[in-house]
Parts: C-alpha cells; structure tokens; sequence
C-alpha cells in the first residue's frame, strides 16, 4: 500500500495529518502543490478540492481519496 499526501505548507491541517501519520508509522510521500507543477497536475487530475489530499493506492490502482484531515477515516483504510 502506498500513501501520497498533497499539501501546502501553509495547510494546519496537512500538518496535522502528517504528524498523525508519522505517529502511526505510516510511509508516505508528500507531494505539495505549490512547490512543482506536477504535484498541483496530479493534485488537480484526482479532482482536488482542498489539502490535505491523501491517496491510498495498492501498486498502481487508486484504492481511496481523502479530502481533509479525517483521522478516523485513516484509521479505518491504514487497518486494511
């Protein structure tokens, strides 16, 4: 399973995520969308509405988006 994260350095909320993340012992990419015009295509290509955006994927294959810092959410899809 890979976890990207898409977010802003000024986004309370991506921090958040990410420290709650890194508690969990979760790998993931951070990706954020205003440093590379890349992430903010792929940001906006997965229909990006607001950061944090998490994308869970096994291999190449989108499993779930999460908009937001919803940590009950990542609870329930890190479980898996």
């Amino acid at each position: 399973m890979n976890v990207i994260v898409y977010s802003q350095q000024s986004c309370g909320h991506c921090q958040r995520q990410k420290a709650f993340l890194e508690r969990q012992g979760v790998d993931f990419i951070e990706k954020d969308i205003n440093q590379s015009k890349e992430n903010r295509d792929e940001f906006l290509a997965l229909e990006g509405r607001g950061t944090p955006l998490t994308v869970v994927k096994d291999g190449e294959k989108v499993i779930t988006t999460i908009t937001g810092f919803n940590q009950q959410q990542l609870v329930q899809i890190l479980e898996m």
